[in-house]
């Protein structure tokens, strides 16, 4: 099953475009790389979504936070402007 470059570049413009820049570059860089795109194509069908492969992502990061400090602290923030909103 290929998937279409167009599922990231809609989420880029649609979703993501002026509420998170990085979640914009990230859904553009996925759609300019076939590989990426691939590892969407393992997931049941109703799963294939940009969100699914951002969540894993964030997931993997996340479980980096005692090896980088930097990304313990990008996370903490996150998790305080989550609460607060």
């Amino acid at each position: 099953m290929v998937i279409s470059p167009t599922l990231f570049t809609t989420f880029a413009d649609l979703e993501a475009r002026g509420v998170s820049p990085l979640y914009e570059r990230l859904a553009r860089e996925v759609a300019a790389r076939p590989a990426l795109l691939d590892l969407l194509a393992a997931a049941p069908r109703p799963q294939r979504r940009a969100t699914l492969l951002f969540a894993a992502v964030h997931d993997l990061v996340l479980a980096l936070d005692g090896s980088y400090p930097a990304v313990a602290r990008a996370s903490n923030r996150s998790v305080v402007r989550t609460a607060t909103r």
